[in-house]
């Protein structure tokens, strides 16, 4: 996928990968949050309800998003998905009740939706080359999932969930000043590049 990275193109690729790969996080949660709760003895149905409700979620924010256009080129946006999922990911590290955990799906949902939206738009907005952006897109986030669910597996087996979600929040405080950091940089540069 990289070798599809054309340098000096004029296109923000720093920015599209750490959106790509920042949006890959959350989507480990699924897999551990599982795991983590049968273990507690929650019951299957209050598991499935929990990753309904995130699903449902992410559904909505995705038809919000489609409809409501206002936060189109606003590049102090573009991290505002992150910043926001970045407590609710802490919460989630502490939470002991099923509600804390639904509630903070349900947010993580809705931030998904929000996060991905950023990092399609902005890969594929004005470009010429859009196949090629979204095909680097596409193979971070899955390269994000496959590594991300592998190592939170791992992380869950040696220490605990609690440190799956901390080291999450980890992640996304990088990503996180990735962005920033990037955005602050090509504050000069039209955002349509």
């Amino acid at each position: 996928a990289f070798a599809l990275v054309a340098l000096g193109s004029g296109i923000r690729w720093g920015e599209l990968m750490a959106a790509s790969i920042v949006m890959s996080i959350p989507a480990i949660l699924v897999f551990s949050f599982s795991q983590r709760l049968l273990v507690r003895g929650l019951s299957e149905g209050a598991v499935g309800f929990t990753l309904t409700l995130r699903a449902v979620l992410t559904g909505a924010g995705f038809a919000l998003l489609g409809r409501w256009h206002g936060w189109h080129f606003k590049r102090a946006l573009v991290a505002a998905p992150i910043a926001l999922m970045l407590p609710v990911i802490v919460a989630l590290a502490f939470a002991g009740a099923a509600w804390h955990f639904a509630l903070g799906f349900a947010l993580v949902g809705l931030l998904m939706a929000w996060a991905y939206n950023n990092s399609i738009f902005y890969g594929a907005s004005g470009a010429p080359d859009r196949d090629r952006r979204m095909n680097v897109h596409e193979a971070l986030l899955t390269a994000g999932q496959f590594a991300g669910s592998a190592a939170g597996g791992l992380v869950y087996q040696a220490a605990s969930m609690r440190a799956v979600f901390l080291a999450l929040a980890l992640l996304l405080a990088a990503g996180l000043a990735a962005q920033v950091l990037l955005a602050a940089r090509g504050r000069g540069e039209a955002v349509r590049t």
